[in-house]
């Protein structure tokens, strides 16, 4: 099951179990604001767990498990901005051999802005992350 945000602000996406979709198991959109993502598994998917699009900025993502997804756990695309993303736990993601992008368990591919990411990621559980170092158990 894809569970697709709907381009509205606001909007609570809580306590749902996503597995095996084909894509991203959960997927926010460019341009939406203010969405709390929290207490999901989203588990053994195509692509990442939980993703969010250029565009989607103020965004709390917390509490949620991302497991065993092809590519990554908890991905934020280049343009997704100034969300908060806490307490998460992701593990062995990025097991996709014929994929050419950049695996982890969690990713944050903005680039640095004064040798610091554009999003605040605080105590999350994760063994691998993109960039290196600055993810895992910060």
């Amino acid at each position: 099951m894809d569970i697709k945000d709907n381009l509205l602000q606001d909007s609570l996406i809580a306590d749902n179990t996503i597995s095996d979709a084909a894509a991203n198991g959960i997927f926010v959109h460019a341009g939406n604001t203010a969405d709390v993502i929290s207490d999901n598994d989203s588990h053994d998917n195509g692509s990442s767990g939980i993703l969010l699009n250029p565009g989607a900025s103020g965004n709390v993502i917390i509490r949620n498990r991302a497991d065993h997804n092809a590519i990554g756990g908890i991905t934020m695309t280049n343009g997704a901005t100034g969300n908060v993303i806490e307490h998460n736990s992701m593990h062995g993601n990025g097991w996709s051999p014929t994929s050419p992008l950049v695996k982890g368990d969690a990713r944050d591919l903005n680039p640095l802005l004064d040798g610091a990411l554009q999003n605040t990621w605080t105590r999350n559980d994760c063994d691998t992350d993109v960039p290196a170092g600055l993810i895992c158990g910060g």
